[in-house]
């Protein structure tokens, strides 16, 4: 599905329970995974914790500003039962987006999704409490790297596949017409000088909408 909406994807790296597996997935990041091969505590919802996927996958955030010598845990907001944001120096500034999905349905394993707004260091550590396995995505400084993981988390057997050859068809530009007039399917951001919309569309199931 990731593939029909022009999503990047990145290679699974093998869980390694008692041990720890390294990758340079893309320039300006990597990916760490390891297991203590048991259930961990169920996840607590906190001001530095988001709970995901129905509280399944623990979400926690450090950062680090090398430049400044600074650094923290990022502040966790949570958006619904599957998506949180956190930010670091101010609450009406995010600095990432993240959700964990179940696509089991897809290629039977849960995703993680995150969109970076920060190019500071940062290290995303998520964790599925109900196997123990931990997976850690770090950010290089200076480095603006969204990830798109469709195999973060081993979850059961696939029962669907998506047919081949999907794509996501061109969105028409439309001219903006007067001021920015924030909605519940319109952003006005930057005092309203930036008008945002998002259309989306799933091909292989006949369906498609406007971002809300």
């Amino acid at each position: 599905m990731l593939a029909a909406l022009g999503l990047s994807l990145l290679a699974a790296i093998g869980g390694n329970p008692g041990g720890q597996a390294t990758s340079g997935a893309a320039p300006g990041y990597t990916v760490q995974t390891w297991s203590a091969g048991q259930q961990t505590a169920p996840c607590v919802a906190d001001a530095l914790t988001l709970c995901l996927n129905g509280g399944r996958f623990q979400v926690k955030v450090n950062w680090r500003v090398p430049s400044q010598g600074t650094s923290g845990v990022g502040t966790a907001v949570a958006l619904t039962s599957d998506t949180g944001y956190f930010w670091f120096f101010s609450s009406n500034n995010v600095e990432l987006v993240i959700k964990v999905l179940d696509g089991r349905a897809v290629n039977g394993m849960f995703w993680v999704f995150y969109g970076a707004l920060s190019d500071v260091a940062y290290t995303i550590t998520v964790t599925d409490t109900a196997t123990g396995t931990v997976r850690a995505y770090s950010n290089v400084s200076g480095t603006l790297a969204s990830v798109a993981d469709t195999s973060a988390f081993a979850g059961g057997p696939s029962s669907r596949t998506e047919p081949a050859g999907s794509t996501l068809g061109a969105v028409p530009l439309v001219p903006l017409e007067g001021p920015c007039v924030a909605g519940s399917l319109t952003l006005c951001l930057n005092n309203g000088r930036f008008r945002i919309d998002v259309s989306w569309r799933v091909p292989f199931q006949g369906t498609s909408g406007v971002g809300t």
